[in-house]
C-alpha cells in the first residue's frame, strides 16, 4: 500500500488528512498540560511534541486565539472542560 492511498483511506475514515489529526491530538494533549498549570511553557511544549516553545504558542494561538499563558490566566471552567480536566 503507497502512503498516498494510506493518506486517502485515513482522510476517508477520519474526516481530516493525518497531519491535521496529529496537530489536533497534540493540542489537546498541550490544553491538558497548560490548564493543569503544573509546567513551564517549555517543558509542556516538548511533552507535547512541539519542536520549540515557539511553535508551540503559534500553533496554540492559531486553535484558541491565545496564547498559553493568556489562556492559563482565564482558567474557566468552559477551558477546564475544554481540555478534559
Amino acid at each position: 500500500m503507497s502512503s498516498r492511498h494510506l493518506n486517502t483511506l485515513f482522510s476517508q475514515y477520519t474526516g481530516l488528512p493525518p497531519k491535521l489529526f496529529y496537530k489536533i491530538n497534540r493540542f489537546q494533549h498541550s490544553l491538558s498540560l497548560v490548564s493543569a498549570n503544573e509546567e513551564k511553557l517549555t517543558n509542556v511544549a516538548y511533552s507535547a511534541g512541539y519542536f520549540d516553545q515557539a511553535h508551540f504558542i503559534k500553533e496554540f494561538k492559531l486553535f484558541t486565539g491565545f496564547t498559553p499563558n493568556s489562556f492559563a490566566a482565564q482558567a474557566s471552567p468552559i477551558n477546564q472542560a475544554l481540555a478534559g480536566s
